[in-house]
């Protein structure tokens, strides 16, 4: 996929933190609304799209292939694909309604892990486009 480049990966994780950002607040709240649901799958489809656009894309050919063995390569893996587990997670229990009164207070203090880590995985991940740390 060689239209896919950096800024456009980018650009989708800025939207996908958005709407995971918008949701995290209300879900921290305690406000489990339509717009909160809205906003959770939103940043699911933004943060599951970008990862298979980046992972499939001609950005990841490198010869030496991806780079395992540097500390904050799997650091950003772990904290951004925890992030990412865990927003599916809680848009699954709330998906479902008998689910939604049983994990209320599971989501809303989830969002004070999931959030930071989600974040900071990709903050990583877009600093190594500029910074080239691995």
């Amino acid at each position: 996929m060689s239209w896919v480049t950096h800024e456009v990966l980018i650009a989708g994780q800025i939207l996908g933190a958005c709407a995971y950002t918008g949701a995290s607040y209300r879900l921290w709240r305690g406000v489990f609304d339509r717009a909160a649901m809205a906003l959770l799958a939103a940043g699911v489809v933004f943060d599951v799209a970008m990862a298979v656009l980046g992972s499939t894309s001609d950005l990841g050919d490198n010869p030496d292939g991806m780079p395992w063995g540097h500390p904050l390569f799997w650091l950003a893996v772990v904290l951004a694909t925890l992030g990412m587990v865990g927003y599916i997670l809680d848009l699954a229990l709330l998906a479902v309604r008998r689910w939604r009164e049983w994990a209320g207070r599971f989501v809303q203090q989830s969002q004070l892990v999931i959030w930071p880590a989600w974040m900071a995985g990709v903050a990583l991940f877009i600093l190594n486009v500029y910074l080239g740390w691995f």
